[in-house]
């Protein structure tokens, strides 16, 4: 018998194989969050050391922390291949 995850990751691919994209996985995974989430998020982009070097969606995916307090806020670096 097949484990819940392993029936998700197999719902997964078959959307995969039907086109399914990064971007929509993530604008889908960022209009589910919290509140709390969302204005982790603001935080992160306003704290943001270096203006321009880290780039965020309007509605950048968080992981929030079981354990600590805080969150991971996913952002884009550009890599030049050069």
């Amino acid at each position: 018998m097949a484990t819940k995850q392993q029936k998700r990751i197999k719902a997964l691919e078959a959307l995969i194989d039907e086109g399914l994209s990064i971007p929509e996985v993530l604008r889908t995974l960022a209009l589910r969050q919290s509140e709390r989430a969302n204005k982790l998020a603001e935080k992160a982009r306003n704290e943001s050391e270096d203006p321009g070097a880290l780039e965020f969606d309007d509605k950048p995916v968080v992981s929030d922390s079981d354990e600590e307090d805080g969150a991971f806020v996913m952002c884009w670096v550009w890599v030049d291949p050069e």
